[in-house]
């Protein structure tokens, strides 16, 4: 018996090899005499910023000179800066793709309510329900001050989601996951969730994976231990 590798992976594999390429290379350009230096870990100096920065512990402390730094070392940081955030974009872009196709876990669906409304809340069921729906403005009367507040709104729709999509995927009640709201409307209900979704994902793009995506990581650990 052989491993089978994924096939999506499989597809960006070459472009992963790109970004990793990117990124060493701006890793290299650091390598030289530059205008700034790095403080040893005895440095004084060092050690007093380490204090201000213990959730950073692992990142050097740079030293620059008096004047600070030229025009030109500044542009040449700034440019390695965007190099190395557009590396960022793309690697999770190519994470949410990957995550976003892959089949949700069975353990996930038995933790769900069997309902939309349930899942998202009055509040939030009414206002994505309504006849006029506007994302941004229903964005806007969302708290979204902390991370952790943006994901459980992220998963609550998330899950809305899934729900919606199992109950347009049922032939019939017996199922347990039959509704009594028309096949159009939960269409409707899932476009904005989805559009929400979306929204959240371009601008909060460093926010803490959500429940369903942790849950599709852990299954797909399992799974890559099987053989074919």
């Amino acid at each position: 018996m052989v491993t089978r590798q994924r096939s999506d992976l499989h597809m960006n594999i070459p472009a992963l090899r790109k970004l990793d390429a990117m990124l060493i290379e701006c890793l290299d350009n650091f390598k030289g005499d530059h205008e700034f230096t790095y403080a040893s870990k005895n440095d004084n100096e060092a050690k007093s910023m380490k204090k201000r920065e213990e959730d950073k512990w692992w990142l050097p402390t740079p030293k620059v000179p008096p004047d600070g730094l030229s025009d030109a070392t500044r542009k040449w940081l700034q440019f390695q800066k965007d190099s190395v955030h557009q590396v960022l974009k793309a690697a999770l872009a190519i994470n949410a793709q990957i995550l976003m196709e892959m089949e949700v876990p069975d353990s996930y669906t038995e933790t769900l309510p069997k309902n939309g409304r349930a899942s998202l809340g009055d509040f939030i069921y009414k206002s994505i329900t309504v006849d006029h729906f506007d994302p941004d403005h229903f964005l806007s009367s969302m708290d979204l001050t902390t991370d952790h507040k943006i994901v459980d709104l992220k998963n609550r729709i998330e899950a809305s989601v899934v729900i919606w999509k199992r109950k347009m995927s049922a032939k019939d009640g017996r199922s347990g996951w039959g509704s009594g709201v028309s096949l159009g409307k939960r269409e409707q209900f899932e476009d904005r969730a989805e559009t929400i979704l979306l929204i959240l994902k371009q601008r909060y793009p460093g926010i803490p994976q959500s429940t369903l995506e942790i849950s599709k990581i852990e299954n797909n650990r399992v799974r890559n231990f099987l053989y074919v």
